[in-house]
């Protein structure tokens, strides 16, 4: 078995093509988090780029893509379950009967100040979406730099 490595630059041009990312945010992270990118898009996970942003009480919020919505089956009033992986800088949300998160109008969903404390995502900042079978992976740019 072969296994390809690929330059950092080499990562950012076949990133910036499929995902549709622009270069220079791409050109800004670790060679890791790109070779991570590049490994669930070989998976055949969906990855997306989305806006957080802050709602009230200073809570963060961010509205779920519509592909994440189809393809999850997603409805007004859904429920998630909520992991923190604090050592890998991400929010795991697992779709359940009853949870801590609800899926709002129009996809929003809002996360409480106790989350938003632990600064994981950071307010008025994109972040990298992961669709991994039912599990939705939330990571800020700011930690992928």
């Amino acid at each position: 078995m072969t296994v390809i490595t690929y330059t950092k630059n080499e990562l950012i041009h076949k990133l910036s093509k499929s995902l549709n990312w622009s270069f220079s945010s791409l050109s800004s992270f670790k060679e890791e988090e790109l070779h991570r990118i590049h490994t669930n898009l070989l998976d055949g996970n969906v990855i997306k780029k989305v806006k957080v942003s802050v709602g009230l009480n200073y809570a963060m919020k961010f509205k779920m893509p519509k592909q994440i919505i189809e393809e999850l089956g997603l409805t007004y009033g859904d429920w998630f379950h909520v992991r923190v992986n604090v050592d890998n800088n991400e929010i795991v949300l697992i779709k359940s009967k009853r949870g801590h998160l609800k899926l709002g109008k129009q996809g929003i969903i809002n996360f409480p100040l106790i989350i938003s404390a632990k600064q994981l995502l950071k307010p008025k900042d994109d972040a990298m979406l992961i669709l991994d079978g039912e599990r939705i992976i939330l990571k800020s740019f700011v930690h992928m730099q």
